[in-house]
């Protein structure tokens, strides 16, 4: 695979946050808040994480376009060590015959201050979810799954869990898998834009139902 450069730049668009706070229990439930509610008890059921305190950050939509062969660009907007990210993600390529295993969406997390070493978890348009990042300049390539069908146009709901130095990734409610012993360099969380064509917008990628639990 190409290796992907980092551009980062600032947030261009992110609706309004609302912060819950926990002490056990569940957030109020409302209609965008019990399907997140439902994973975070099947995530503790499964001890996938720990029944502590923490707080859900609930963010609206966000969206972003970017069209440079094999590079993306990712935005930092949050910043958890131990976390459950969770949004419904949708994808389209500008071209057709767009190299999928390049393009996608995502999100960066355990990344440092400057940006620059990161992991990222991201659904590509080869029907496969990668675990990657960068450090030191050099690419990282830890685990790939396959979920579905090369497609240039989808959606899925796709939720990355990190505890500890493991990181799961989950489309639809159906775990991937997990991988274990990772070094993270920073606590820093984005989403990602990665481009599989220079044509027009390149990959244009949306975000919405957007929950973030940490403890």
């Amino acid at each position: 695979m190409q290796y992907m450069n980092l551009n980062l730049k600032k947030i261009v668009y992110l609706t309004t946050i609302v912060i819950f706070f926990l002490s056990g229990g569940l957030i109020s439930a409302s209609a965008d808040t019990l399907a997140f509610n439902d994973l975070l008890e099947q995530l503790k059921n499964n001890e996938m994480i720990p029944r502590e305190r923490g707080k859900v950050i609930s963010f609206g939509e966000f969206e972003d376009e970017f069209g440079i062969m094999g590079h993306y660009q990712w935005f930092p907007i949050m910043n958890a060590e131990n976390f459950v990210l969770s949004a419904n993600i949708s994808w389209l390529s500008s071209l057709p015959a767009t190299n999928g295993s390049l393009a996608g969406c995502g999100f960066v997390f355990g990344s440092d201050p400057s940006g620059k070493d990161h992991l990222m978890a991201s659904v590509r348009m080869d029907g496969h979810v990668y675990l990657s990042g960068i450090s030191g300049g050099n690419q990282l390539k830890f685990m790939e799954y396959f979920f579905g069908y090369p497609t240039i146009q989808g959606e899925v709901n796709f939720v990355l869990v990190v505890n500890g130095d493991k990181a799961s990734t989950y489309i639809n409610g159906e775990r991937l898998g997990t991988r274990n012993a990772l070094a993270y360099y920073g606590d820093a969380i984005g989403f990602a834009t990665l481009s599989g064509t220079n044509y027009q917008f390149g990959t244009r990628c949306n975000w919405k139902d957007i929950y973030l639990y940490s403890w």
